[in-house]
This record gives structure tokens, sequence and C-alpha cells, in this order.
């Protein structure tokens, strides 16, 4: 149900994580444009096999382990990269096992509402899985950044740029 443009760029990131890891079956991936494509659409959309997920979350918690619990959650909500970097704490609502994402960040400001829409939210399911990594991240925060009560805070308890899960992909 993603949109072509969004798992094509998907498919665009985890190629170049499987080139630099050596990874030669990524030479053999097919290469998504974004313009329409007869074979790409809801019912026949871009997947990533097992093997494929796989091994590019390995690759995330080697490499860049303060980013691995963000990845997780965008590959299993629907949130964005500028709804997920100012997440809190609070934000998580375990009774109900959700993430109540009602902000984002735009143009290196919080704004409410996500998906260009002021009084939106959006309320994916918060995995167990996810959750577990969410808590062994905290346990490595300093002071400031506890006390900042983001998900992913910077050193200094401040919100990280949304090119953040970017970075590590060059």
């Amino acid at each position: 149900g993603y949109k072509r443009s969004t798992v094509n760029s998907h498919y665009s990131i985890l190629q170049s994580i499987f080139r630099a890891h050596g990874n030669s079956e990524a030479v053999n991936m097919p290469v998504y444009s974004t313009t329409r494509d007869a074979s790409t659409n809801r019912k026949n959309p871009n997947k990533l096999n097992e093997q494929e997920l796989d091994l590019f979350l390995a690759g995330m918690r080697e490499q860049w382990p303060d980013r691995y619990a963000g990845t997780l959650l965008l590959f299993t909500t629907t949130l964005r990269p500028g709804a997920i970097i100012v997440l809190e704490w609070a934000d998580l609502d375990l009774e109900t096992k959700e993430v109540v994402s009602s902000r984002r960040m735009s143009a290196r400001e919080v704004v409410p509402g996500v998906k260009k829409d002021r009084f939106g939210e959006d309320c994916p399911p918060l995995l167990a899985e996810v959750y577990e990594e969410l808590l062994r991240l905290r346990q490595q925060y300093n002071e400031v950044q506890l006390a900042s009560g983001l998900l992913f805070p910077t050193p200094t308890g401040g919100y990280h740029d949304r090119n953040w899960f970017l970075k590590p992909l060059k």
C-alpha cells in the first residue's frame, strides 16, 4: 500500500547498502525508476524479500546502532523520518501499544500534524521488538538526552536533522 516512489527510494537505499557491504547480489537487483511502471502497482508492489531485509537490518545494527531502533520504526510503521525524529517517550502508548505521532520536523522547526495535515496524527502499532530496541538505546543516553524526553535526541538533547537516517546510507 506504499506509494511507488517510497518503495523505489527504499530499494535505492538498500542497493547502496548492499554495494557498500560487498554483496554481489546487489548488482543483480532490479533498479526501479520513479516513473509509472505497469508491473508496479498496489496489487503488485515492489517488495523486499526476507533475506534482503535481514541483511539491511544487520548492517544498520552493526554500522549505525544509534539509528537501528529508528530504522525499525520506519520499517514497521507508516511514520516518516520527519515524524520519527521528534517523537518523545510520552508518545508511546504502552496500554494500546501504539506510537502516537502528532507533529513533524519541517525545515528545521517542529510543526503540529503529520503528512502536511495540521490536525492529523498517526497511531501505528508499536511492536514489542521495536520497544525493546528503544529501551536498549535509551540505556546509552547521557543525562541531557534523558532529560530531553526525545526518543532519538542528539548528544546535547536536541532534535536531529531530517536527514539523520540518510547519513549512514552514504
